[in-house]
């Protein structure tokens, strides 16, 4: 909605376009270029006291120079700034090129990226982009690139045009409207030359595109001079002194390439010399993990060449002392009970030695028949406990194959072997169920027994060796967990369901399919 006093300051315009065009006649004389600007749209151009003012001015100004021509400075209001071009009453007017305007006026090489901004008061909320201010009122100025662009992208926000952007800012300011459109610059300069604390610009900018000098269409002669001038004013750094003096940086896109590809180049040394870095760390520590793998591994083999050693000495002591023809059946009794404990402990030995080199990973993984390692598995269990009784699913192909490790047989006749354990604590006679199911990827692996032990304590005993601080006797689930893990496999506990209920504990093996070699 217009104010009586906007009507009065355009009907002055007008007044002064027509003293200007009938009281110079050296307008369209050949050393005068005739041009309009916007008589209040700063920091780009605005009319000051009766001087020309502005970025804009300042780069027409050098253009202008290397044209050897005087500028005639028409001050307009803009929404009467295009039929002055288009009537002759100027020669020239700096706008954003658009294609629509494009169809009427022709182009110089543009000079400025342009973008806009939406400005609101300090206590909204709710607005973070231009589709956002749907329903609300915005004031623009009229005529302008931003005027087209809210009118296209948001019909249904009530528009309010204005004469200037500083107009549109202070109505955001005051509470009139919801929001400003505006050109990024020219809103934050109407804010700062006003001392207005309560309004901000949000959202991301909105890119409309470039600026240019435009000319009527056809007018070739003077684009080209135009066009060589600001050619010059880029090339010798005029354009960019002028840009620095308004807005501080230079941010014109393509006019400072040599500036682009110095910061590019510093960037790629900097991110060169941070990966140098990281590779000379990563080496070193992995020289120094490599360094004390080897001194722990040195360390664990003279433990365990030790530890055999001394088993042995016992060894002979208790066999010297058994060859005794004196000795008494209870002694006899004591020392089956030694040597027991003694295979126990190099057992254990042998345990831990195999777990240690399976996680250094000394013992390589291969492509190995699936059935023969289920076949050797289960012989070894069957040797391992006389009234066992092994009730066999198969689910799988005699030609599939898996990842697996010499060590692997032994590990799955550990699991039947515990499990046979926990059912021997509560009954002579031993069921262990065994089904095998396989997929495109893995083989999977069921062995479910009615143990009296729970699966909550199979779980325990199955990481032992990764550092749990549960109490457990012997190593054999954890050189399990080992086995399955280097392997590339996964073991757990769970339910006796897979089994319709028929067993309460079943360790649940994965293993991943290979193609044979």
């Amino acid at each position: 909605m217009k104010t009586f006093g906007g009507i009065l300051t355009r009907i002055v315009i007008l007044v002064t376009i027509i003293v200007l065009v009938t009281n110079t006649p050296s307008v369209k004389g050949q050393d005068v270029w005739v041009v309009g600007i916007d008589q209040y749209y700063p920091p780009h151009e605005y009319w000051d006291n009766g001087t020309a003012r502005g970025f804009n001015v300042d780069v027409l100004t050098a253009v202008a120079t290397k044209m050897g021509k005087t500028i005639q400075w028409v001050p307009l209001v803009w929404s009467y700034a295009e039929e002055a071009l288009t009537n002759g009453t100027v020669d020239s007017l700096v706008m954003s090129i658009t294609e629509e305007r494009k169809t009427k006026f022709d182009f110089s090489t543009p000079f400025l990226n342009l973008t806009l901004r939406i400005f609101v008061r300090m206590d909204t909320t709710g607005i973070t982009n231009i589709r956002d201010l749907t329903g609300h009122t915005v004031a623009v100025e009229e005529d302008d690139v931003a005027h087209t662009i809210i009118v296209q992208q948001v019909p249904d926000a009530t528009i309010v045009p204005v004469d200037t952007q500083e107009e549109a800012i202070k109505l955001v300011s005051k509470g009139e409207v919801t929001a400003a459109f505006c050109n990024e610059y020219a809103g934050s300069y109407a804010i700062l030359s006003n001392n207005i604390s309560n309004v901000k610009k949000i959202g991301d900018p909105v890119t409309i595109g470039q600026r240019a000098i435009a000319v009527a269409k056809g007018n070739t002669v003077l684009l080209n001079d135009i066009n060589n001038a600001l050619s010059d004013i880029f090339e010798s750094g005029e354009y960019n002194d002028i840009f620095e003096r308004w807005f501080g940086s230079y941010v014109m896109a393509g006019a400072s390439a040599n500036v682009v590809v110095r910061n590019i180049i510093f960037i790629l040394i900097i991110a060169g010399l941070v990966t140098l870095g990281l590779i000379t760390w990563n080496w070193y520590l992995h020289n120094r993990v490599r360094q004390i793998t080897e001194r722990l591994t040195l360390l664990i083999d003279i433990f365990r060449h030790d530890l055999r050693n001394i088993g042995q000495t016992i060894l002979v002591a208790l066999q010297l002392i058994e060859m005794d023809p004196n000795i008494t059946h209870e002694s006899r009794e004591i020392l089956e009970t030694a040597f027991t404990a003694l295979d126990k402990s190099q057992q254990l030995t042998n345990d831990f030695s195999t777990i240690e080199a399976l996680t250094a990973g000394r013992i390589p993984t291969k492509s190995m028949l699936f059935a023969k390692v289920m076949d050797e598995a289960i012989q070894r269990a069957v040797n391992m406990s006389d009234d066992l009784n092994i009730r066999i699913e198969y689910g799988h192909s005699d030609e599939t194959h898996i990842r697996g490790c010499d060590v692997l047989p032994d590990a799955i006749s550990r699991v039947i072997t515990v499990l046979t354990k926990g059912v021997s604590l509560a009954q002579n006679h031993c069921d262990v169920i065994i089904r095998t199911r396989e997929s495109r990827i893995y083989v999977h692996i069921y062995i479910g027994a009615d143990t009296q032990t729970t699966p909550e304590s199979y779980q325990t005993l199955l990481k032992r060796y990764l550092g749990s601080k549960n109490y457990g006797i012997g190593l054999d689930l954890s050189l399990v967990h080992a086995t399955i893990t280097s392997c590339r496999g996964t073991i757990e506990v769970t339910g006796g369901d897979v089994f319709g209920g028929q067993t309460n504990t079943v360790l649940h093996i994965v293993l991943r399919r290979v193609p044979p070699v």
